[in-house]
Parts: C-alpha cells; sequence; structure tokens
C-alpha cells in the first residue's frame, strides 16, 4: 500500500525543507499552508525533484478548514494511507513588555499552538490508527520549557504544544502512533534571517535540512526505542552539551561502580553465607566506600544542577539578544518605508502657506494620563486631537508643534502620580506623537525637545525672536506657559538681544496669540488672550499652572522702559537685580534672571513661597515621609498658611491641586493630639474657620 505523509506550515525554510526530506521516502506528500501561494512553490520543487506532491490550503485554527483539507487529500490520493503527519504551523512573533500586551497579542500564540495542534492532532490520528500506525511530529522551541522576559505571547502556547504532545504520546503510543516533540533551540538559516542579520557565522543558526533529518530519524525509529522528545542547537551550545555529557558520564560511572561493589558484596554474602563468618573489617570497608560514592554522586547531581542553570542564563541572555536585534531591522525597514511613501505622495511646500505655530510646555502641561498611559496609540491620537482642533477654523494652515520637557522631572512625577510604570511607555507615547502627522499625510509637524526645566521658557523666546519676520505665521498657540510673563522676561537674555526686539515681540507676536486652557477645571484669572478649551487632550493629574501677566501691564512697563538703555549682566545695579529675582519668583517655572529692571508681574494662579527653585517631591516616599518634611499648615491651610515663625517643616515642594488634595487625605489619617487628650479641639476657633486638618474618629485616651 502507497504511504501518505503530510506537512501543515510547508512555507519557505523548515516546512519546506521537511517536505523534500520526507518525500524522498514516502509516495506522495501533501503540503498545507494558511494560503495556496505560500506552499504552491514547495509543491513544485518536489515535483521537480521527482516526488509526488500537491498543495493545499487550511487554516489550522478553524476545524472546518482542516476537514475540508483532508477532504481534499483523500480525493487527491484515495488509496493512500497516511504514514506521517508534521505540524510545523506558527504564529506571529510577538515580543513586547507584558503590561503593554492585549488579549489581541496573546491570542494568535495559543490558537495556532494549541487549538491548531488540536485539530490537526484530532484529523490525523484515527487515519494512523486505521493504517496501523505512523509518526505524528510537532516543531517546537525553547520557549515550551522556559519562559523569557517580554515572551508571555509565545510561551503559554509553546508550553501547551509540548504538554499536548506528552499526552498523545503516552495515550496513543502503544496503538502505535510514534509521538515526538522537537524543540528547535536557536535561529533557522533561513533567506529571511540571512537578509536581516546578514550571512554571519554559518554555525550560529540551524540548517533546516539538519531538523528535517531529525524529524526523519524520528519517524523510522523501531517502536522499542521511541524518542518522545528532541533538542535542537546550535553549535554555540557544543561547550555547555559537553560539559553535560561529561557529567552523565561522570555520574554513570559512579553508580556503576556502585552497582559493582553491591554485586561484589552479594557474591561475598553467597559464598560465606549469612551465618556470621565474613569479615566485620571488609564490611565496614565495602560501607564506607559505598558512602564515599553517594557523596561523590550528590556533588555530581550538585554540579549538573548548576551548569543547568548556568546554561538556561546564557540561552536567554543570547534569546534576548537575537530578538533585540531582529526587531531592531524591522524597525529600520518599516521607518525607511514610511519615509520613502511620506516622500512619494508629500510635495514640500514653496509658497509660504498661512503657518500656526505651537509652543507646549511639558513641565506644566502634559497631555491627559489616559492618553500617556495608551503609548504610541495615545501619542497618535493627542497629535490629532490636536490638530483638528486647531486647523478646524483654518483648514489650510500648516501646524508646527513644539513640545519642550525636562525627561528626568517628568518621569519622577509620571511614575510618582502611578501615570505610567515605566518609562518606556512615555518614549512610546513621544514616537507616536512626533510619527502621526507623516504615518497621516497631514499639513502638520510635531517635534520634541528634551531640556532643563528652567530652559523651557528661553527656547520658545530664542524661537519666537527667530520667526518673527515670517509674514506666514498667523497664529500662536501656548500651553502651560504666558508669552507677557516667562517667555517675554525671557526674550531679554538673549545673546542677540537688541532694543527694538521688545517692541516687535508685543506688536509682532502677541496681536496672535491664544493660549490653550490645560486646566479647565480650576479657577483662575483672565489669560488676557484668546483662550482654546481641547476636551481630552490635557488636564493631567500632575498638570502646574503658570505665572500670568496681562498684555496691558506689558505694553505700559515697556512705555515705560523705552527711555532706559538695555543692560549686560554684569552692569545692571543690585537693586535691579532684586527686582529681577522677585519677578522670577513669581513664575511655577524657574529660568534665570532677565538683564533689565524687572516689571511688576500679577500672581500666578497658584500658590508660591520662596523665590528660589522649587524642590520635586521623591517618588519612591508618602507624602508624609519626604525629606525634609512639608508643612501641614502651609500646603493645607488656605486662609492663614503657617504662622510659626521658627517652623523646621518645608515650604519649597512644588505640589499642584491634585497632589495637595491626596497630601490632605494621608494627613487626615493621622489622630488630632487635643482630641485625644482633652476630648476638644478648637483649632477651628483659632484657625479663621478652617476644620482641624487630623483626624478626631480615634477615642479619648484615659
Amino acid at each position: 500500500m502507497s504511504s501518505l505523509a503530510v506537512v501543515v506550515g510547508a512555507g519557505p525554510g523548515l516546512g519546506a525543507a521537511l517536505a523534500r526530506t520526507f518525500a524522498a521516502h514516502h509516495s506522495a506528500v501533501a503540503v498545507l499552508g494558511r494560503t495556496l501561494k505560500t506552499v504552491e512553490g514547495v509543491a513544485d520543487d518536489v515535483r521537480k525533484s521527482g516526488g509526488d506532491a500537491n498543495a493545499f490550503a487550511c487554516d489550522v485554527t478553524d476545524a472546518q478548514s482542516v476537514q475540508d483539507a483532508f477532504a481534499a487529500i483523500k480525493q487527491k490520493w484515495p488509496s493512500h494511507q497516511l504514514r506521517a503527519a508534521l505540524f510545523n504551523a506558527n504564529s506571529p512573533f510577538i515580543m513586547k513588555p507584558f503590561l503593554e500586551l492585549t488579549s489581541e497579542d496573546i491570542k494568535p500564540g495559543v490558537d495556532v499552538n494549541f487549538y491548531g495542534a488540536f485539530n490537526f492532532s484530532q484529523k490525523v490520528i484515527p487515519l494512523m490508527l486505521e493504517a496501523g500506525g505512523g509518526f505524528l511530529g510537532f516543531t517546537g522551541a525553547t520557549a515550551a520549557i522556559k519562559g523569557s522576559a517580554k515572551f508571555a505571547a509565545l510561551a503559554p502556547g509553546k508550553f501547551a504544544l509540548r504538554g499536548l504532545a506528552q499526552n498523545l504520546a503516552r495515550e496513543f503510543g502503544p496503538q502505535g502512533v510514534h509521538v515526538s516533540h522537537v524543540m528547535v533551540d536557536g535561529l533557522i538559516d533561513t533567506e529571511r534571517v540571512r537578509g536581516m542579520m546578514g550571512s554571519g557565522d554559518a554555525d550560529s543558526r540551524i540548517d533546516p535540512n539538519a531538523i528535517a533529518e531529525t524529524f526523519l530519524n524520528l519517524a523510522q525509529q523501531p517502536r522499542s526505542c521511541w524518542t518522545h522528545e528532541v533538542d535542537n542547537n546550535t553549535v554555540q551550545a557544543e561547550l555547555w552539551q559537553q560539559l553535560i555529557a561529561q557529567q552523565d558520564e561522570l555520574v554513570f560511572a559512579a553508580v556503576k561502580e556502585k552497582m559493582d561493589l553491591e554485586a561484589e558484596l552479594d557474591a561475598d554474602r553467597e559464598e560465606w553465607g549469612e551465618d556470621g563468618r565474613d569479615s566485620d573489617d571488609e564490611k565496614v570497608e565495602a560501607e564506607r566506600e559505598q558512602e564515599e560514592l553517594e557523596r561523590q554522586i550528590e556533588a555530581a547531581r550538585e554540579a549538573y544542577t548548576d551548569m543547568n542553570s548556568k546554561k538556561e542564563e546564557v540561552e536567554n541572555l543570547l534569546s534576548h539578544f537575537d530578538s533585540r536585534i531582529i526587531e531592531t531591522h524591522e524597525r529600520v525597514t518599516n521607518a525607511s518605508q514610511e519615509s520613502a511613501q511620506v516622500s512619494a505622495r508629500r510635495p514640500v511646500p514653496v509658497d509660504g502657506p498661512p503657518a500656526t505655530v505651537v509652543f507646549i510646555n511639558g513641565a506644566n502641561a502634559p497631555f491627559a494620563d489616559e492618553l500617556i498611559r495608551r503609548g504610541k496609540e495615545g501619542g497618535r491620537e493627542a497629535s490629532k486631537t490636536l490638530r483638528e482642533n486647531l486647523v478646524a477654523q483654518n483648514p489650510d494652515h500648516v501646524v508646527l508643534v513644539h513640545l519642550w520637557y525636562d525627561r528626568r522631572l517628568l518621569m519622577q512625577s509620571l511614575q510618582h502620580g502611578r501615570i505610567i510604570s515605566a518609562p518606556s511607555t512615555w518614549n512610546s507615547f513621544i514616537w507616536g506623537f512626533c510619527r502621526e502627522p507623516l504615518a497621516a499625510a497631514a499639513n502638520s509637524s510635531n517635534v520634541c525637545f528634551e531640556l532643563r526645566q528652567e530652559l523651557i521658557e528661553q527656547h520658545t523666546a530664542a524661537t519666537l525672536s527667530r520667526l518673527g519676520h515670517m509674514k506666514s505665521i498667523e497664529r500662536v498657540v501656548f500651553a502651560g506657559m504666558h508669552p507677557s510673563a516667562g517667555v517675554f522676561d525671557s526674550l531679554l537674555t538673549l545673546e542677540d538681544a537688541n532694543e527694538t526686539l521688545p517692541t516687535t515681540y508685543t506688536q509682532g507676536i502677541l496681536p496672535h496669540v491664544e493660549i490653550i486652557d490645560h486646566l479647565p477645571e480650576i479657577p483662575k484669572p483672565d489669560f488676557g488672550f484668546p483662550t482654546l478649551t481641547i476636551p481630552g487632550e490635557f488636564g493631567s493629574s500632575i498638570s502646574k499652572p503658570f505665572a500670568i501677566r496681562s498684555p496691558e501691564e506689558l505694553t505700559t512697563e515697556e512705555s515705560a522702559s523705552r527711555t532706559q538703555p538695555l543692560l549686560s549682566p554684569e552692569s545692571a545695579p543690585a537693586s535691579q537685580a532684586a527686582g529681577r529675582a522677585r519677578s522670577v519668583a513669581s513664575s511655577t517655572v524657574s529660568r534665570p534672571a532677565t538683564v533689565r529692571a524687572a516689571p511688576p508681574t500679577r500672581a500666578p494662579f497658584a500658590s508660591t513661597s520662596t523665590g528660589h527653585q522649587r524642590r520635586p517631591l521623591n517618588p519612591n516616599r508618602g507624602f508624609t515621609n519626604q525629606d525634609p518634611p512639608l508643612c501641614y499648615y502651609f500646603y493645607l491651610n488656605s486662609k492663614t498658611g503657617c504662622t510659626d515663625r521658627r517652623c523646621q517643616r518645608s515650604h519649597d515642594y512644588d505640589l499642584n491641586e491634585r497632589q495637595v488634595q491626596r497630601f490632605r487625605q494621608d494627613v487626615k489619617r493621622f489622630p488630632c493630639k487635643a482630641f485625644e487628650k482633652t476630648g476638644k479641639c478648637d483649632y477651628q476657633a483659632r484657625g479663621a474657620g478652617q476644620p482641624c486638618l487630623f483626624s478626631h474618629d480615634r477615642p479619648r485616651r484615659a
């Protein structure tokens, strides 16, 4: 009777090698793939080599598709008996941190590796039992025996595939079906791998034809010595295999020597009998030797275990590096393709269309928490929402967005506020925010800059001083900073500042200014400029306010200062330097002092105290455990503040409204000492009507 072999997942690489190898030892080979285009070339190669092969479309995750494929195979070869079935289907390779995975990332690995193997096995095993036996082989991976970091999308399906193979081997082995699981521990040498990583050292990859020969050897094993699992490694793992083999030889020799001694002991007992005539000294010596051998065996086992753990660490490291290399090559390829597509469909404007320039101070106005948590997708949505709101009334405008942020301080705030768990989430958000206009072929550009917090308003001022001459700029939009306060003060610190720069700024830039309200829920004074509100775009839990100065105040100050020459930092009088320091202290963003007498400013819409740089919170400590500790009354009593002139607690932490609320909740957990001692608390009477900051729930002490 003619024999038939079936290979599922018979694409280029290992699948094609399996088809060619088994075609040489069977009457016919059926090659199955999700699409006919993938496997028709493999079937043609087998036929050109003199074999009988045909291609069939089959989706192993769909039981009906498997049923239809085998019905077509039966129609093609009605008299052939199924003797070999090889499961080589693969799921998409996904490598991500666990907290960034979705159910859609996990599902393909489980569907293909477990449900696909289940559907395939349920169809081929009855055909093998009908033929009197056969070979069922599964292609596995190292992920089937140990999980690695960022491989949570692959390992569960491979673990399940290995478990299924072991179950089938024990259930159907006695009925003549040889089931074996072949683990491929390394990169397979295919055209795709060579294209991404170069030719390199051939010994660093596994030859697919060699793996196919392993499957064939398993299929041809005598029933008396079937192997149910094989581990294929590259030459790089030979050192570990040699050490393990030497360890196995040591254990085997020790056990054999022990058995030989026991056999000699039994022979002596038979010769002398068990009447006590054997020598006590010889018996003691034999027992001592036996104990020594047992000690050597235990030491060998410990060394063997240690060797295995070291091997596992090295394999995990190699696997991680290989995955990172593949991921990097894929990113470079995708970026090149996207750049080519954008260049082809997006001409460079030459006529100078009207433009909207946006400046975002990420230190004060980060995007909404939910957008940041979504990483790359959140960045794309933030860019799209911002652009659509800005061009709603001016669809022909070019939108140029500048986002400035202090990475170190922003990461501390985001992680302390439990908005993100790792900086990689923010990196993904920025990537999506900057790439979205290119992918959408929009007439806009997003640029992000990492700067120290105190330099953000300086760089904004420098950028505006160089864009002021452009007639096409019709709108200048600010978020997280005020054009008449911090930005204007920073203009005069520029190296190329002259006497006409303030006038040019107030007459050329300020008439086009609009401000985005990034804290719409908090009461605040009038910004003095047209205000935009973009729902869902800003309003982060770590957002902070900024200093405000009306355009009228700025115009008055500018008129008064026209008769005063500009001063260099070295020639400024001490009184003017003190005035500058007080002016800079009014903003919640620290920046260098101006080079002229500072005009009076309006108070910011958040309480500030001292003129020096604000102290950031330690994200690894709670509000009540900061070093130095926060003053309860300064931050929580909005009417009187702290009245203790000798207060030893700090008044210079940088807290936003939400952080103040959380600080209040933490303080409320502490018992009121006066209430504990006397059963009464007069703080409300003394504190200008403010309720006590501490808890009155604990009963008075006796």
